[in-house]
Order: structure tokens, then C-alpha cells, then sequence
């Protein structure tokens, strides 16, 4: 199977949810699964193009009022202590976290690298949007949010990240898509 990671801030601005939900449909169309959060704005947008092909880590049971799991969907509940150590590698001030905001960081790593944490398979590109365009620990700053967990476990593991705050990459991703629909009429 092939794999991405779709994630970002709650408050992505509304043109790019509609961006992320038309790449989710392409990468659908091309047969690839999404890896996502469950959270509201970027990971809802594509989730909902996804189509089915997703698989959705959450937290903890009932997160975000999640309470089904369908055919196609995949909700795991709970995170464990192995994800758990590798955000506390990845995050730059873990001991100031909740329990609660360690379990959000945590199930970031299964969206990068999947469920076999010990055996993983990490997903081909992350895409996001954050308001600092963040793209690797190094332009990670608060504005990142926790999107910087995941994006610092991609760049350990060899996954390129892509941040449509970022001209150059939004027009990278409104290309693919426009070619994608070209493609098909």
C-alpha cells in the first residue's frame, strides 16, 4: 500500500481546506491511503476527499465526538508507550506537556510511520499547512503547533514534507491537481 500524511493547524484558512480536500481526491484516485488525526480543519479536509482510503489515529476514544469505525476507516484509540517515546524525542519542550497533549503528539508518530512502530512504513510525503510555513526542525517555531511533532518524526524518517503556507509548494499541489482533472475529461 501507499501512503501520505494529510495534517495541519485547525485554523487553515478555508481556500486551502478546499485545496486539501481536492489533493486528497487525487491521491484517492492514484491509490494511495490517507494517514491523518481526526482533528478539525486540515485533517477533516482530507479525510473527507480521502474517500475511504484512510486510516484515522485518534488520541483517545470519543475524540472529537469519533464514536464509529466503518469499512475503509481505521480509528485507533490510545497510543503506546513506543510512540509515546518517540514524541518525547521530537518535541522540544515535552515535560510542559499534558497527559493529554503527549497523547495528541504521540498519535502524530503513527501518522508518519504507521501502527508497527518497531517495523515501520513510513508514509511518502506529509503535507500540511501551517501558519510558519514550517518544513523540517529547523523552521519549527510555536506558530507550527503540533503539526512540528509530526513533521520533525517525517524528517528523522526520510519523508519530505510538503506546507502549502508555502507559494511554491500550494502551486506545486494546485498543478497536480489541475493535471489530475485534465487527465480525466
Amino acid at each position: 500500500m501507499k501512503y501520505y500524511t494529510g495534517i495541519g493547524s485547525r485554523k487553515t484558512p478555508p481556500k486551502i481546506l478546499r485545496v486539501m480536500e481536492a489533493f486528497s481526491e487525487v491521491m484517492h484516485d492514484k491509490g494511495y491511503w490517507l494517514r491523518s488525526g481526526g482533528a478539525d480543519g486540515a485533517d477533516q479536509a482530507f479525510e473527507h476527499g480521502a474517500k475511504g482510503k484512510k486510516f484515522i489515529y485518534v488520541p483517545w476514544e470519543d475524540f472529537n465526538n469519533r464514536r464509529d469505525t466503518i469499512m475503509g476507516r481505521f480509528d485507533l484509540w490510545g497510543v503506546s508507550g513506543e510512540a509515546m517515546m518517540i514524541a518525547m524525542r521530537h518535541h522540544p519542550a515535552w515535560s510542559s506537556l499534558t497527559d493529554g497533549a503527549r497523547k495528541l503528539h504521540a498519535r502524530n508518530v503513527y501518522q508518519v510511520i504507521g501502527m508497527e512502530i518497531n517495523n515501520p512504513h513510513p508514509s511518502e510525503f506529509l503535507i500540511c499547512w501551517t501558519p510558519d510555513g514550517c518544513v523540517s526542525r529547523e523552521t519549527r517555531s510555536r506558530e507550527t503547533g503540533g503539526t512540528g511533532t509530526a513533521i520533525a518524526v517525517a524528517q528523522t524518517y526520510g519523508v519530505p514534507v510538503l506546507n502549502l503556507q508555502r507559494l511554491d509548494h500550494l502551486k506545486k499541489v494546485v498543478g497536480m491537481i489541475k493535471k489530475h482533472r485534465d487527465s480525466k475529461s
